[in-house]
């Protein structure tokens, strides 16, 4: 009878738990100190005013995502990032050229496996023999637009090593989706910038270049639509507004099953008391 008693105990303990358990593992900051695209305006956009060590003007670098709606940022998603660049306070004489621009865009997340997959990059030089580059100054602006793929051969690459035998996500999908990025604490994307600039002082006939770089994070949204498919047929059967909702579901069954759990646990031993009461009665 205690040995019952015991048992019963113990597993209403672990489905009441929830079945969990405890273990260390590595784990990074959110990355509060990088500048963030400002979600809130109509168009969302930022400007960075960029020192370039050894110069008396400076680099404004203005970014923004056109039409696309940052509150709806997939990683997956195909998109655009508008760069612009121009000098601020160029000294009288002096010639500015953007001579390359090199883009990078990667994962931020809490998981270190993850944090710093490149997503996609970008190369721009000029192609032109007319002059050294694309020539810039304090009204004369460099435009660029980095189109951004979802899915790249390379980042399927980092993923698998993420996930396969070069390391592991707890609980994460294989399968490389919005839904499996953010169960592995991505929770940004970050442009990284570099402009290799070519300057000529007016007392020169040489030109000389300085790098600059840029930083910037793209918050992700958290929402993702899904829908429920019948098994075989692929047929859409029902649609969710976001996965959100979906977890909430599961917390509700999975407490619903361990309520349900628990009162056959306690259904079980009062049995067991009443059936030996009825034979100690009849002895």
């Amino acid at each position: 009878m205690k040995k019952l008693i015991l048992a019963c105990t113990c597993v209403s303990c672990l489905f009441i738990g929830g079945c969990t358990y405890e273990y260390e593992t590595e784990y990074i900051k959110e990355d509060i100190v990088t500048d963030r695209l400002d979600e809130n305006m109509e168009i969302p956009s930022l400007e960075q005013e960029l020192e370039i060590i050894g110069e008396e003007f400076t680099l404004i670098c203005k970014y923004d995502t056109g039409s696309y709606d940052l509150s709806n940022w997939h990683v997956t998603d195909t998109k655009n990032i508008t760069m612009m660049a121009v000098t601020n306070n160029l000294p009288e004489g002096y010639e500015v050229y953007i001579d390359h621009v090199h883009a990078d865009i990667s994962l931020k997340s809490t998981e270190p496996q993850i944090n710093g997959i490149m997503q996609d990059s970008m190369d721009d030089t000029f192609h032109g023999y007319s002059q050294d580059g694309f020539y810039i100054d304090d009204t004369t602006e460099y435009y660029n637009i980095f189109a951004i793929e979802g899915y790249t051969e390379y980042f399927f690459k980092m993923w698998g090593y993420a996930i396969g035998n070069y390391g592991s996500v707890q609980g994460t999908s294989s399968r490389l989706t919005e839904g499996s990025l953010i169960q592995a604490g991505t929770y940004a994307e970050k442009l990284t910038v570099v402009y290799d600039i070519s300057i000529k002082r007016p007392e020169s006939d040489h030109l000389y270049t300085k790098s600059v770089i840029s930083e910037l994070l793209i918050p992700i949204s958290s929402e993702i639509d899904t829908v429920v498919k019948e098994y075989g047929t692929g047929r859409i059967i029902e649609e969710t507004e976001a996965a959100e909702e979906e977890e909430e579901d599961l917390g509700k069954n999975m407490r619903l099953t361990m309520a349900f759990f628990l009162i056959a646990v306690i259904v079980v031993a009062a049995s067991y008391f009443v059936g030996r009461f009825i034979s100690d009665y009849k002895k």
